[in-house]
């Protein structure tokens, strides 16, 4: 089933997403409750995922950015990023650009 950690779910289109801060990804159909897949990032987390288009941009405490293909069957992980400093804040976006917040500094 779904059960959230610190990151709030996040309602996309018809799906649900939960991350637990252990780095599970859960992708839910809205109308039906179904677990549609899990994908597994590296934790931990506290930031809440962003979802923009078919992507879901997630930031871990460490600083270890995933962005998540949504539309593939399984939840597919296309791009991993090292910040390097940690992160608590969740990605924002606006005007076609992603925002990140470190402890230090603003991607």
């Amino acid at each position: 089933g779904l059960s959230a950690g610190s990151p709030s779910a996040v309602l996309h289109g018809e799906r649900v997403y939960v991350l637990n801060r252990a780095g599970v990804l859960t992708a839910g159909d809205i109308a039906t409750g179904k677990v549609l897949w899990k994908a597994r990032a590296k934790g931990p987390y506290w930031a809440t995922p962003v979802a923009v288009g078919e992507y879901l941009y997630l930031v871990n405490q460490d600083g270890a950015a995933h962005v998540i293909k949504t539309s593939a069957e399984k939840g597919e992980i296309v791009s991993e990023t090292e910040f390097g400093e940690q992160m608590l804040a969740s990605p924002a976006y606006s005007d076609g650009a992603l925002y990140f917040r470190g402890a230090k500094h603003l991607w």
